[in-house]
């Protein structure tokens, strides 16, 4: 229930329709209703809202307001510490990141070779940079409390 409502009320989907204006095109309707595409929307949501999740359920915490994955996981699994939560959420994440690339493959195979493959290239590095720009977002202004970035070559992050 939680997943689909995530889904359903993040803003990014609003920032993967803008995609393709960033990028300066329009690819057919039949390309953005195909399973593929719409797949690719989905767990690209669920990277981004999922990464949300995890960095902001700190923060959560300490305001008492929490409403995340992390701790519905907790409850619904009976777990003795949040940990295992944690681990789970982590490991949907990959899996929704698994996804994003099966996608990505999927719809650069069926369309290799027409004239719409390199806007949709263009579509899918714009999924990714939403992605990975959410990440960086986060951690860079602060907001979640939890990144320090004086460990050379790595990110540590205390939940």
């Amino acid at each position: 229930m939680y997943w689909r409502m995530r889904l359903g009320i993040a803003a990014t989907t609003s920032l993967i329709a803008l995609n393709e204006y960033g990028c300066g095109f329009e690819l057919p309707n039949s390309i953005m209703r195909s399973q593929d595409m719409q797949d690719l929307w989905v767990h690209t949501n669920e990277v981004i809202w999922i990464v949300n999740d995890l960095l902001s359920f700190k923060k959560e915490m300490k305001d008492d307001t929490v409403d995340s994955i992390v701790p519905l996981v907790f409850h619904a699994l009976e777990l003795p510490d949040a940990q295992p939560a944690v681990d789970y959420t982590i490991q949907s994440l990959k899996l929704s990141a698994v996804a994003v690339e099966r996608s990505t493959r999927a719809l650069l195979a069926q369309y290799r070779g027409t004239p719409e493959e390199n806007n949709i290239q263009a579509f899918i590095d714009a999924c990714k940079y939403n992605c990975t720009g959410n990440l960086y977002w986060s951690l860079l202004n602060g907001r979640y409390g939890i990144c320090h970035s004086d460990v050379i070559g790595a990110v540590e992050f205390t939940l």
